[in-house]
Parts: C-alpha cells; sequence; structure tokens
C-alpha cells in the first residue's frame, strides 16, 4: 500500500488532511494486514513489530474486543484516541523521533507527515 502524496485541497475553504482522505477513499480497511496498517502511518518496518505489540497490548488492557472494533467505527475511535494519546509523541511527536520512527518518503513531503499532537484531528 503507497500513500498517495496530495498537496492542495479541492477547495480552499476546506483544510486537506492526506490520512483523512486516504482513509475515507477506503485506501485502508479494518482486515488489512498489519504492514499495510504500519506503512500507512509512515512507520518503518523496524519498528512495525513493537508498534503493533503495544497497540495489541492497549486492546488487551483497556478492555476492548476486536470483534467489537471491526464493527463499530466510533468504537475504533475512542480506542484509537486513546492509544495515540499514549504512544503519539514517540512516534510521531518530535522531529528527531519522527526521523527515528518513520519512512524517509514520508518525511519528505510534509504534506502528508503524521505529526502528533499538532496535526492529531487527522
Amino acid at each position: 500500500m503507497t500513500r498517495k502524496s496530495t498537496t492542495s485541497s479541492t477547495s480552499s475553504d476546506v483544510p486537506y488532511h492526506v490520512m483523512k482522505a486516504e482513509l475515507d477513499e477506503g485506501g485502508l480497511k479494518p482486515g488489512n494486514n498489519d504492514r499495510d496498517f504500519t506503512v500507512f502511518l509512515d512507520l518503518k518496518s523496524e519498528h512495525s513489530r513493537k508498534f503493533l505489540e503495544s497497540l495489541r497490548e492497549h486492546v488487551q488492557f483497556r478492555g476492548f474486543e476486536w470483534g467489537e472494533l471491526l464493527s463499530s467505527e466510533a468504537l475504533r475511535r475512542t480506542c484509537a484516541e486513546i492509544f495515540v494519546e499514549n504512544v503519539g509523541k514517540t512516534y510521531w511527536g518530535t522531529e528527531e523521533n519522527r526521523r527515528k520512527y518513520l519512512m524517509k518518503e514520508a518525511i519528505k513531503d510534509p504534506n502528508s507527515l503524521c505529526v502528533y499532537p499538532d496535526r492529531r484531528e487527522e
């Protein structure tokens, strides 16, 4: 899965969020494999395993059920928001961490780069 690089909105009065647009266009769906998910998040492959382990531990620790997450967008959003509050700064919070954890291609395109908490609404 490759994320599209887009630098402008189709409407000048509406902010364009690359990650949200990719989700809206079906670029990542429940059931995609783990690497598709971590590529979507711009994570280098060597950090994917630890990230996914943290996510799975989060789901279990917080009492979420995978089946419920799969069937409920609202529940997925809640789970993701709590998770990102806990780990977002580690991966996307500082320029140094972004260089460490994110793919070089993503860093080269700041308009599509995940930056947390600055662009948390995406």
